[in-house]
């Protein structure tokens, strides 16, 4: 028995790989492997212990809004949105 939905993953892959640059990614992926790393040295101990996260936040969430007059990353074209 697989757990995988292949046929999701096909349809998914060209999606997620059609992403626009992530200006924090290095930081985050340091971020999340001393996370995972501290968890995985606490857990091989065998005993109970506190573990820690990250919390991502996007600009759009923390202001409730999205800023549509700042540049967009680099790479992406800007597309008009036209609201009637």
């Amino acid at each position: 028995m697989s757990f995988i939905d292949t046929t999701l993953v096909d349809v998914r892959k060209p999606l997620l790989a059609a992403r626009f640059p992530f200006g924090r990614a290095e930081k985050l992926r340091d971020a999340l492997t001393w996370c995972a790393t501290d968890y995985y040295a606490k857990a091989a101990i065998g005993e109970q212990f506190e573990a820690r996260g990250i919390v991502v936040i996007g600009e759009s969430r923390q202001s409730g809004e999205v800023n549509r007059d700042r540049d967009p990353p680099e790479g992406v074209q800007r597309r008009n949105h036209h609201h009637a």
